[in-house]
């Protein structure tokens, strides 16, 4: 039987409205975002390519010319964990995966590259297994939350994109912008951060301000949205910022307190 390969390219995704903190804890695969999210998809993102095929002896997989292992845990045993699911369900037992993955963005520097590379993953995987053309959008969902990321949910869709939780399931929308809007990133610091965001989830938890945080949610959300919606950019940088300071206050009081901020 001969190989298959498949190519994908996701888009980087800016979160307005945060979803920081989970409904269960980062080791439990039915994980939940424990407030609803908002984000912008960029032009950059990542690009993913999935081999599978009997010659290939076990998985492996090369991220900007670098090997991860499985047990690095976090994110990297998440996509290898994907490969295997996708692999089970498409009845590809034996056959062994290669996956290359290169991102526009810096990797772990909090420019959401792990987004773009898990929405790049699951549909360059699925593709490669023939599971992606009966897919529908919550079959794409399903697959994507084992990516490690929730934040990569929003990747599948272009422009802005609203990710929630309805009746236990992960749930996306757009939202129409009323404005032609630029995204300008500066990366302050090189290198990954000090801590990851999968641990800054379940750290969340810790803070007094995370039920408040988390109640803020609805409130911060339906504001964006309509200010977005509007093309009323002053009202949504007044909401945008408030979600931000309110995050690092999660931050600096969660257990142990994480600091993001830089002097720089």
């Amino acid at each position: 039987m001969s190989s298959t390969r498949v190519t994908a390219w996701a888009p980087v995704n800016v979160a307005l409205v945060k979803h920081w903190g989970l409904s269960q804890t980062a080791g439990d695969s039915r994980a939940l975002p424990a407030r609803e999210s908002l984000s912008l998809s960029l032009e950059r993102g990542a690009t993913t390519t999935v081999e599978l095929g009997p010659h290939l002896e076990g998985d492996r997989i090369i991220l900007g010319g670098v090997a991860l292992r499985p047990a690095e845990g976090g994110k990297t045993a998440a996509a290898y964990g994907l490969l295997s699911s996708v692999r089970e369900a498409a009845g590809l037992a034996g056959q062994g995966a290669l996956v290359t993955s290169r991102s526009d963005m810096p990797i772990g520097a909090g420019m959401a590259s792990s987004a773009a590379g898990g929405a790049a993953l699951t549909d360059a995987a699925l593709g490669a297994a023939g599971l992606l053309g009966p897919a529908t959008e919550a079959d794409l969902i399903s697959w994507c939350a084992r990516a490690g990321s929730l934040s990569a949910l929003r990747s599948l869709r272009g422009g802005a994109v609203r990710l929630g939780v309805e009746g236990g399931r992960l749930v996306l929308s757009s939202v129409e912008p009323g404005i032609e809007l630029s995204v300008v990133g500066c990366l302050v610091e090189p290198g990954p951060k000090r801590v990851t965001s999968s641990d800054g989830h379940v750290a969340a938890r810790q803070s007094p301000c995370f039920e408040v945080f988390r109640e803020y949610s609805r409130s911060a959300m339906d504001a964006a949205a309509a200010s977005l919606e509007m093309g009323d950019l002053s009202r949504l940088g007044a909401v945008v910022e408030a979600e931000a300071l309110a995050m690092h206050g999660v931050m600096l009081t969660s257990g142990p307190p994480i600091v993001y901020a830089t002097d720089r």
